[in-house]
């Protein structure tokens, strides 16, 4: 993967999670995320540890 860093709507599109809950997850800290200029992002290595996890 080459990016470091996904929008939740690159997220959502990799894994079968609803917007809601993700920005849910993302508000309780259950999804690791930065913040940058107001935008949040993920760590593209959290998104290779769920799907790693789900394989």
């Amino acid at each position: 993967m080459d990016k470091k860093l996904l929008t939740p709507d690159e997220f959502i599109a990799q894994v079968p999670v609803g917007k809601s809950t993700l920005y849910r997850y993302l508000r309780t800290g259950q999804v690791p995320s930065v913040k940058i200029c107001g935008r949040v992002f993920i760590p593209a290595s959290y998104l290779e540890e769920v799907l790693r996890k789900a394989n």
